[in-house]
């Protein structure tokens, strides 16, 4: 271990990161948007840790900070969109969830693509002119800025999706054993 920093406790350092976030966004949001961003925050983690084992980076304190950087940067573009998706919940009402998580990435694809590639651009003009720690700190933040931009939009809401969707097809067939063919909302006159 490098500065007595371990691969073990940087996975440890990470995991509790995720769990504090996890609770967090469980109260600012539903549950199930909570475990979605913590999902696509654990691949972006896993996506840094297997870039640095693949070019056997050192693990010091510097990469510590580029992946806890990279879960912040990834965290806050998955819950703009995820408040989008809050408000378009209440505008949208005879909407379902497919067409208001389409329409909330819509709307923030434009500041969600300015805001990553400003940051790539100064990223990537630290990896150029820096050296030592700095220039692994900016490998990692280029690998990650790319890769977070890549989750947020692609895995945080389909699997917000896939499981609003599980949920509803769970209820219905509750619904169904229950009150036979009609839903509980029909069986009432």
């Amino acid at each position: 271990p490098v500065l007595g920093i371990s691969l073990y406790n940087t996975i440890w350092i990470i995991l509790v990161a995720l769990a504090l976030i996890l609770i967090y966004t469980a109260f600012r949001f539903q549950v199930i948007y909570a475990v979605a961003a913590v999902a696509c925050l654990v691949h972006d983690a896993l996506v840094m840790l297997g870039f640095i084992a693949v070019f056997r980076l050192e693990v010091t304190t510097t990469t510590i900070a580029a992946i806890l950087t990279i879960i912040g940067y990834s965290l806050n573009d998955t819950i703009v969109i995820f408040d989008r998706v809050r408000e378009n919940r209440s505008l949208m009402r005879d909407a379902d969830l497919y067409t208001i998580l389409n329409t909330s990435i819509t709307q923030t694809l434009g500041r969600t693509f300015l805001t990553n590639l400003t940051t790539l651009m100064a990223v990537v003009a630290l990896l150029i002119f820096t050296t030592g720690d700095i220039k692994n700190f900016s490998l990692a933040m280029t690998v990650g800025v790319i890769e977070g931009t890549y989750s947020t939009i692609f895995i945080a809401s389909p699997i917000a999706l896939a499981w609003t969707s599980a949920v509803i097809r769970r209820r219905k067939r509750r619904d169904l054993h229950l009150y036979g063919r009609f839903p509980a909302a029909q069986a009432q006159p």
